[in-house]
């Protein structure tokens, strides 16, 4: 599955976003907004795609991160969707 609905995305200043990105190396990488799928598809390696990842970086420095979780496993759409409604 692969969509890439981040070209019409526009988020709204000054409101939480529940963001969820996955990584799996059967899978790929998929991203969600408020428990819906953005875009993702198979990533040809089983390699992460890079040595780090970079948190709470953005162009104009503003924003918060609450709650932040490491899973130890790649989580369903569903599992999105509960903690996304939480």
């Amino acid at each position: 599955m692969r969509s890439d609905n981040t070209a019409s995305l526009i988020l709204p200043l000054n409101t939480w976003i529940h963001i969820v990105q996955t990584f799996s190396t059967t899978t790929g990488n998929y991203l969600y907004f408020n428990g819906t799928f953005i875009a993702g598809g198979t990533v040809p390696t089983d390699q992460p795609v890079g040595p780090y990842v970079t948190l709470g970086a953005s162009p104009s420095g503003t924003g918060s991160i609450d709650e932040f979780r490491v899973f130890g496993r790649a989580l369903s759409s569903q599992d999105i969707s509960y903690l996304a409604n939480l």
